[in-house]
């Protein structure tokens, strides 16, 4: 009796949530590819005789660079002496790119070099610099030894540049999104300073994801290319005059600001040494992340490592704790899913089966 009971509650509870469960996570696999990326995605407007440059997408402007700013004792302010730029190179994973290079000196003699990088795909960027003489000590406090890129508001607003503007990272363990708060001028943009701060290394820092809550989420993904462990981002909040105006649009006082290169932490810069990073646009979150993740392996010539839980459906309760179930509930689970998965043509197992329903004891 007590079997028969068990039965019939399955039937009528049981069995049409894991029909709707296999049924919504097979629907996630087979979803459709993202739209065809637009033939100039991505735009980076330089300045020749600053060196700043402003980065749009979609042709609406998202991010304002700032010139380079040296951030060792006795470095500031550089000093701008030669400017180039080279059409018709190529990258051996990236492709052909034409490229702005510019010669600095700082206050100090050090002589440095940036330069932005424009890929003809239509999506890449990146930024580099390179320390000729080094930085005997460098011991830069709060961020990059060499803030680049660095950017900051433009136009009157407070943060990014433009209506329904989000980011996301990665810290420690968890990942932080940042949504869109009310600026100036009726703006609805992140605030620069509210991007989640990565000091060195992987524990604390990954890339940041800025997109725009269009129809496909256009997203653009920022971050180290080379010497990860060594990389460092800071976002620093706006200041304001006694007059409480905040430093925009010719006013005194400095905007929030954003940048990026090797982390203040490193002690010593030896002479010849090179950083990038990396700018990437694509459609959508996931569809952004993977296009840059591409970009990283076909770089570095690696592949992407197998992972069960990405290969598998699966079925994950909070703080890695397991979710248990009767024996027979177990079973079920595996002939459903079965049945389900080979309908749709994949290839069943017992383990997809238990990592969707659960362990049994």
């Amino acid at each position: 009796m007590q079997s028969s009971s068990c039965l019939s509650l399955t039937k009528m509870y049981v069995v049409p949530r894991l029909v709707a469960t296999c049924t919504a996570l097979l629907a996630v696999y087979s979803a459709a590819s993202p739209p065809p990326l637009p033939s100039s995605l991505l735009r980076i407007d330089v300045n020749n005789g600053t060196g700043s440059f402003n980065v749009s997408i979609k042709g609406s402007q998202w991010l304002c660079g700032m010139t380079p700013y040296a951030r060792w004792p006795g470095a500031a302010p550089l000093v701008l002496v030669n400017h180039t730029k080279t059409p018709f190179r190529t990258h051996p994973a990236l492709g052909s790119y034409s490229v702005d290079t510019f010669e600095w000196v700082a206050a100090d003699q050090t002589r440095l070099q940036t330069s932005i990088a424009v890929f003809d795909d239509g999506e890449t960027a990146l930024f580099g610099q390179k320390f000729h003489d080094g930085v005997a000590s460098s011991a830069a406090k709060d961020g990059p030894v060499l803030a680049f890129p660095a950017f900051t508001n433009a136009s009157g607003a407070d943060g990014l540049q433009t209506t329904k503007l989000g980011a996301i990272s990665w810290v420690n363990a968890f990942s932080q999104d940042v949504l869109p708060q009310q600026g100036a001028q009726g703006t609805n943009a992140v605030q620069l300073d509210q991007l989640p701060q990565a000091t060195i290394g992987r524990s604390s820092g990954g890339p940041v994801i800025v997109f725009d809550e269009d129809d496909h989420y256009t997203s653009l993904i920022v971050s180290p290319f080379q010497n990860f462990l060594a990389s460092a981002q800071y976002t620093a909040k706006a200041t304001k005059t006694n007059s409480g105006s905040s430093g925009k649009n010719g006013n005194s006082g400095a905007p929030a600001w954003w940048s990026l290169g090797i982390s203040g932490s490193v002690t010593t810069v030896h002479p010849g040494f090179e950083h990038a990073t990396i700018l990437s646009a694509g459609v959508g979150i996931t569809g952004g992340l993977q296009s840059w993740g591409g970009k990283m392996r076909a770089t570095y010539n690696t592949s992407r490592t197998p992972d069960i839980s990405l290969s598998h459906l699966s079925y994950w309760t909070d703080n890695g704790a397991y979710y248990y179930m009767h024996v027979f509930m177990h079973a079920f689970a595996v002939a459903l899913c079965s049945r389900t998965l080979r309908s749709a043509g994949a290839a069943p197992t017992t383990t997809t089966a238990a990592m969707l329903f659960g362990s049994q004891r």
